[in-house]
């Protein structure tokens, strides 16, 4: 059990401390003074009423917070250690789970995160990884993080915007998408969307000689993988209109038409292949 004894003393010196007002003694130490200005002076421990549970810990100069300061959860796992300087959150900062795994870290400056940030999931991956230039909006590199520990978005930001190619993937780590943003808007023409595993159903004419070898695939979106057929193919995206068709070689469209819709599903584009080249690209006009 500590013990913790309150003393009011005038004009006595120790611990380098002149003329404190009070303190206490915790575990051998000085802590909690406050001098004959009522300044909060050294090392302070705050405890729960009645209790050995620690709140928050550091140091006091002049009654302003400086340096390295820790809170604490109730079950006695440290909540945040967060640097001061004249009494304003300003410099390493660290946000904890109860569980004691980190959940967020960075630089602090007063009001806002700078430069390198991360945040976290419960099990210690990493949720995202940020920059913050000095005014504390998202600027350089951002890449965004799966629970599973794989990579979810990636790409450039400026000024709290996106900017260029933002690239998304799927929780397995293949590339989902492409899409280029100016100023944080999407340019609809440069988005390229990558296939998901598909499922394979086979048309054939019994009552033909001829068998039509068209295969038909519809996304499964629970079921994630790479194509590499050959042969003639028609996919099909999630509004069910056509996305790609026309003939592939090892899962790459040769000759054929590869389809571009907005979000509402409405055709925006039509690349048309040739030798496993793009030869030709219409724009749908829109009204």
């Amino acid at each position: 059990m500590k013990k913790i004894y309150p003393i009011l003393v005038f004009l006595l010196s120790f611990s380098g401390f002149i003329n404190a007002q009070s303190y206490e003694i915790y575990k051998g130490d000085t802590i909690n003074v406050i001098d004959n200005n009522n300044f909060k002076q050294g090392y302070w421990i705050k405890h729960k009423p009645y209790s050995e549970e620690k709140i928050t810990e550091g140091n006091y100069i002049d009654g302003k917070k400086e340096g390295l300061w820790k809170s604490y959860y109730s079950n006695g796992s440290l909540k945040s250690e967060i640097t001061f300087r004249h009494g304003e959150k300003y410099g390493k900062a660290k946000i904890f789970f109860e569980n004691g795994n980190i959940a967020e870290e960075g630089v602090w400056l007063i009001d806002k995160w700078v430069n390198k940030y991360k945040a976290y999931y419960q099990n210690g991956k990493l949720s995202y990884a940020w920059n913050y230039n000095e005014y504390g909006t998202r600027s350089g590199y951002q890449k965004y993080f799966y629970e599973n520990g794989k990579i979810k978005i990636e790409g450039e930001w400026e000024d709290g915007k996106e900017k260029g190619i933002i690239r998304e993937y799927y929780p397995d780590g293949s590339i989902r998408s492409e899409k280029v943003f100016n100023k944080g808007k999407t340019e609809t023409d440069s988005i390229v969307i990558y296939e998901i595993k598909e499922k394979v159903v086979t048309k054939s004419d019994d009552q033909s000689e001829q068998k039509d070898t068209t295969e038909i695939h519809f996304k499964e979106p629970d079921s994630l993988g790479i194509f590499e057929g050959n042969g003639h193919h028609i996919f099909y995206n999630k509004y069910k209109k056509t996305d790609k068709e026309g003939i592939f070689d090892n899962g790459y469209l040769i000759d054929g038409k590869q389809y571009f819709y907005d979000e509402k599903g409405t055709l925006i584009k039509t690349a048309i292949y040739k030798d496993g080249k793009i030869i030709k690209t219409v724009s749908e006009q829109i009204n």
